[in-house]
């Protein structure tokens, strides 16, 4: 082939293509290795991949409310082999599965990209999609990286296939995978019903449906069997803890927008183009039906799902921003644009994206070594400690006991909706994690701990500990990655 300016030209792009990629990686890489919890509950996920690399099953009454997991157990079977070949479960070891995931999600979002756009226009989308994924709780322990890539495998599959049989297999399948993983990415499985029946007709999408409807039936019939308190933990006692506030999700919806600029200018390609009066082309193979998720995910997530305060631009990142770069795509395939301006489109937006989320400060430990070290030098395995809150994660590093993961207090708070009223389960786990809060706090008030360190979450006695405690230490924890500051207090017992 010979060596014209137009081809040094995509050179260099895929040269800038590549180090971004790099960037992004190089930047997930120091949040895997950052010895310290990023995110305070990140010692759930790490305990339960730990249980269940033992063949320990964390979702039964006798380890409730300690084992408590909100999310599914996806993350700890795929972290199981991992666990087994390091010897223990840790930090790093989830984090870097995860960053996988992330780094295979983009790669989902590339090849989709291929089915109808050049390989540098779909390296952009997959490379935009990959540096919003760097945001908030995404990059830690947290379940995100495999259920977002089963997600949109869910998707991707079937489409690539043309929704025949074995693509529709593919769709169940994931979307199955998706769900044991974090419930709300069984909504791929489900959106492939309304493509089917405008990609094949009313008789596959019936039969799409059936299957659909007996597979997740039988899956969550031998999951109730085999985990007894699987679907209350993982499903239903989210409606203990909605927290609607519609004002929370148009904040969100501001600071999302602020990380995809190039996206204004979609809009205006589509005008223009109309303007000329020269109508749109198609979108390109497997666009068409990105552009009707993006229309569904663009009103369900914003204004259905991102009400919930207990979220920050989570469901906007997972569920809507891969649409976004997709639309991108499909949008430049109906306006005939040409590649450069698309590259440059997307290419704004990851800046931006990049320039606020790939922050060194946030896996710069420069300011929080000093108080994490003291936090970990009050915790003596040779005394009997109460330990919650952040302190948690760097007791089961030093093999202490600890007494709070971060998802007690989600089972310990029944609000008394219809649902705690119906089930004997809900009211049994309640029952059982106050029970579990209540024992604490009497041993506490009996001084029957040498030393507590308690963060300001669901095991927080101050009243109790005056009597046979005083305050030696407030450790101020700054997670800068997840935005959130954690208060520790550190009490020793009056000899």
């Amino acid at each position: 082939m010979a060596w014209t300016k137009d081809n040094a030209l995509k050179a260099l792009v895929a040269l800038a293509l590549l180090a971004g990629f790099a960037r992004t990686a190089y930047y997930d890489w120091r949040l895997i290795r950052c010895p310290y919890p990023l995110q305070w509950r990140e010692i759930s996920e790490v305990y339960s991949a730990q249980l269940v690399s033992q063949g320990i099953d964390p979702y039964v009454m006798e380890r409730t409310p300690l084992a408590a997991q909100l999310y599914g157990i996806g993350q700890a079977l795929v972290c199981a082999p991992f666990v087994w070949a390091h010897g223990k479960a840790d930090l790093a070891l989830l984090r870097l599965v995860n960053g996988l995931f992330l780094l295979a999600s983009a790669w989902v979002i590339y090849a989709w990209g291929r089915l109808s756009s050049s390989r540098l226009v779909s390296g952009f989308a997959a490379l935009l999609c990959y540096t919003l994924w760097m945001a908030q709780g995404l990059p830690t322990c947290k379940p995100e990286g495999p259920g977002l890539f089963f997600f949109l495998m869910s998707l991707y599959a079937p489409a690539r296939r043309d929704y025949d049989r074995r693509g529709l297999a593919y769709a169940l399948a994931f979307g199955l995978a998706a769900y044991f993983t974090k419930p709300y990415f069984l909504m791929g499985a489900i959106l492939v019903g309304p493509t089917v029946l405008w990609k094949r007709g009313p008789m596959a999408a019936l039969l799409y449906t059936l299957a659909f409807l007996a597979a997740a039936a039988a899956a969550a019939l031998a999951a109730g069997l085999a985990m007894p308190l699987y679907h209350y933990e993982t499903c239903l006692s989210f409606f203990n803890n909605f927290m609607p506030e519609p004002a929370w999700a148009w904040r969100q919806l501001n600071d999302f927008e602020w990380y995809l600029p190039g996206m204004l200018a979609l809009p205006l390609l589509l005008l223009w183009r109309l303007l000329r009066r020269q109508g749109l082309r198609p979108p390109g193979r497997g666009l068409a039906e990105a552009e009707l998720y993006f229309v569904l995910m663009a009103y369900l997530v914003p204004f259905r799902m991102s009400v919930h305060t207990g979220v920050y631009l989570t469901y906007l990142l997972e569920l809507l921003a891969p649409f976004v770069a997709l639309l991108a795509l499909a949008v430049f395939n109906r306006c005939g644009t040409h590649g450069a301006l698309a590259c440059a489109v997307l290419a704004a937006s990851i800046l931006v994206a990049g320039g606020t989320l790939l922050d060194p400060h946030n896996y710069d430990l420069a300011a929080r070594t000093q108080a994490w070290q003291r936090l970990d030098a009050h915790l003596d395995p040779s005394k009997r400690t109460l330990v919650s809150g952040t302190a948690a994660a760097l007791a089961y590093a030093k093999g202490m006991p600890f007494h709070d993961t971060g998802m007690q207090e989600y089972l310990a708070q029944p609000q008394g909706n219809a649902l705690d009223r119906l089930s004997p389960t809900m009211q049994a786990v309640g029952r059982q994690a106050q029970g579990y809060e209540a024992g604490l706090r009497a041993q506490v008030a009996a001084g029957g701990f040498d030393r507590l360190v308690m963060g300001q979450t669901f095991l927080y006695f101050p009243a109790e500990a005056a009597r046979h405690y005083r305050l030696v230490d407030t450790v101020d924890i700054d997670f800068k990655q997840t935005l959130g500051l954690y208060r520790t207090f550190v009490y020793d017992k009056v000899r």
